[in-house]
């Protein structure tokens, strides 16, 4: 990258981010450039963490420090930094609206990221195994030259970690970020052949691979009737791995990583659809920065969902999982003072799994405003509102046809099972988008356009398109400050359907004895039961006419 380059880009990011950060602005402002973040760059060296450091780190130290901190207390948490005019957040490196972004079919859906499975034919040479960790596995290379890692089911739950890997996958790369080729795969023992250099990982280390080996680690697996196994395929990503990122601060020897990640609203949002497949073991070791070249440049990456709706990958998932962080400390110190007599909700819930290719996951006593993960970051503490509804308009996005598309791709031996989780997911679905829509006054697609001594304000009420709210109990608070004319407000019931429009006074247009200017009419959304509070939108007048040119939620 050219010096001249770099200052342009380095202008371009901040100063869009600034504009955005400031949402009571009421001029139209440069938002952040779309892909800006990919400009070659000088390759980075692959960094690495002590895992149980990072975790203690954040499990222990940060959340004490968190809890005590008295200025977080009485602050909110600054909006994100990387917005657009309209609320948004542009394709990047670590980012690429999909299914928000344009009419995205079932099918596509169930296909997921590019990249094809292992081949059907033809040897695997196994490259490397392991017997030590979370679960056994291999890696191995087919007759096209793709790696995967071959990954299984913990014994006595058939699908479980692999059903559940393939539906949050494609959910997450559906929704926009960046995740491996992760396929549901029918390994045939009689493939395999050990490659010349492979090892194997074993308690005492790494060795060569021996003959008897692959037959070791299969020993461990659950066999299909007809000898061969169910494993999860996870194609390596082009490019050459760099380490994972952590969700604060920025990455030093990348130039482009200019956002705080804590700032950063596709992970501040990624709360919500994790909190939607129940993904609690987000942490830094789930995440990798590779090397794109060409031309240059570093694409952030999610990896491994073996851990997310009724499954933590070796095991089903139970109860306090969601509901408390691995460390929480106040449970903690409740638990502590009472002599363990104190007790919350999850404690009287059955663990039973709801069925063995299934899992546990919650449903009634699902909670989105106070679901946690194991892992807190600083992304996940920072979450404002808005982002929060960010994230609950990528949930909402998915239909039940999509939702369809995941599950089948996931093969889930029981149909039964399939059938169980599509109801789950809808629920969840639904109580996520009543939680955060109703947190906002959640008007999208909004248009304004001169009626003479009029202006006729349109939107989309995401709300009543949801079918969370019926018109009949939906009304509209408006109030317009115009450049100059002054204050109005004023309140009108909502027509039917979902796509409202409101007429209000002109604010006077630029040629009408007035130099361009803005307007900034706030709505609110009155409904029942909800907390929802103004979408300002900011109108710029011009000689030919209006635009909205911002939008605040």
């Amino acid at each position: 990258m050219t010096g001249a380059t770099r200052v342009v880009a380095v202008a371009a990011l901040l100063l869009g981010g600034a504009a955005c950060a400031n949402g009571d602005g009421d001029l139209p402002l440069p938002g952040p450039v779309p892909f800006a973040d990919t400009l070659p760059i000088r390759e980075p060296e692959e960094r690495s963490y002590r895992e149980s450091t990072e975790l203690l780190k954040a499990s222990v130290k940060e959340e004490i420090a968190h809890s005590f901190s008295v200025a977080r207390r009485l602050s909110d948490a600054p909006e994100a930094l990387n917005v657009t005019a309209l609320d948004g957040v542009v394709p990047s490196a670590w980012f690429e609206p999909r299914i928000t972004a344009r009419e995205m079919g079932p099918e596509e859906v169930a296909q997921g990221p590019p990249g094809a499975a292992p081949a059907p034919r033809g040897p695997l040479v196994v490259v490397d195994a392991k017997v030590t960790g979370v679960s056994p596995g291999f890696t191995v290379r087919d007759r096209k030259g793709d790696h995967y890692l071959l990954k299984f089911d913990p014994p006595g739950f058939p699908g479980l970690a692999s059903a559940a890997d393939v539906v949050s996958s494609r959910i997450f790369w559906a929704a926009g970020y960046h995740v491996p080729k992760d396929v549901v795969f029918t390994l045939d023992p009689g493939r395999m052949e050990i490659g010349e250099e492979a090892t194997l990982e074993t308690e005492r280390g790494p060795r060569p691979m021996e003959p008897g080996d692959v037959i070791e680690v299969l020993r461990r697996i659950d066999p299909l009737p007809d000898g061969r196994f169910r494993a999860l395929a996870s194609r390596f990503v082009d490019g050459v791995p760099k380490g994972p990122f952590r969700f604060e601060g920025t990455r030093e020897d990348d130039p482009n990583d200019y956002y705080p990640h804590e700032d950063r609203r596709e992970l501040r949002g990624l709360w919500v659809l994790a909190s939607w497949v129940a993904h609690v073991d987000l942490r830094f070791a789930n995440t990798l920065d590779v090397w794109v070249d060409p031309p240059g440049f570093l694409r952030h990456y999610l990896i491994d969902f073996g851990a997310t709706l009724g499954s933590r990958s070796i095991r089903v998932a139970n109860p306090r999982e969601g509901q408390e962080y691995a460390f929480d400390l106040w449970p903690v110190l409740g638990r502590i003072a009472t002599l363990g007599f104190y007790r919350v909700g999850w404690e009287a819930l059955s663990a039973d799994p709801i069925r063995p290719s299934l899992g546990w996951i919650a449903t009634e006593t699902f909670d989105p405003g106070s679901w946690k993960p194991f892992w807190p970051n600083d992304a996940y503490r920072r979450m404002t509102v808005r982002d929060a509804y960010w994230g609950a308009k990528l949930v909402a996005a998915f239909r039940e046809a999509h939702l369809r598309a995941a599950v089948r791709e996931a093969r889930y031996p029981d149909p039964a099972a399939a059938d169980t989780l599509l109801a789950i997911l809808r629920y969840r679905r639904r109580t996520i988008l009543e939680h955060w829509l109703g947190r906002v006054t959640p008007v999208e697609n909004v248009w304004v356009e001169d009626a003479g001594c009029r202006l006729r304000v349109g939107f989309e009420d995401l709300g009543l398109k949801e079918g969370l709210w019926a018109p009949a109990e939906t009304r509209y608070r408006w109030r317009l400050r115009g450049a100059g004319a002054g204050v109005s407000e004023g309140e009108t019931a909502a027509a039917p359907g979902a796509r409202q429009v409101l007429s209000l006074p002109s604010p006077g247009r630029a040629g009408e004895g007035r130099e361009p200017g803005s307007a900034v009419l706030e709505i609110t959304a009155l409904r029942p039961g909800t907390k929802e509070r103004a979408a300002r939108i900011t109108i710029r007048s011009t000689a030919s006419g209006y635009r909205i040119a911002r939008l605040v939620h």
